[in-house]
């Protein structure tokens, strides 16, 4: 919701979406690490689905341009699903060790 509420807003950048979208899939995939290709794509296709955007839906259906945004962000949702999934995985490792950090 929130990248799509910043996409509506933001008509003239890409860059606060890509920003959004990456934070947003980090987020979900430390949280839920299972599927995280899945957080990217759910990511990156609720921008132009979203109710946010609902009302502009027919504007956006007639300027392809407008759909070049699902693959441009898809690329920082993956990347930011998958370094969350790492990170998950690497504190985890570290637990399993027993290394105290501190």
């Amino acid at each position: 919701m929130c990248a799509a509420y910043v996409d509506q807003h933001n008509a003239t950048e890409v860059y606060p979406v890509l920003a959004v979208s990456l934070v947003g899939a980090f987020a979900l995939a430390v949280v839920r690490p299972r599927h995280v290709w899945l957080w990217a794509l759910v990511i990156a296709a609720f921008i132009p689905f979203s109710p946010v955007a609902a009302a502009a839906l027919h504007a956006r259906l007639a300027s392809p341009g407008s759909w070049a945004i699902l693959g441009v962000v898809l690329i920082p949702a993956l990347i930011g699903a998958y370094s969350g999934w790492g990170l998950r995985k690497t504190v985890a490792a570290i637990r399993e060790t027993g290394i105290d950090c501190v």
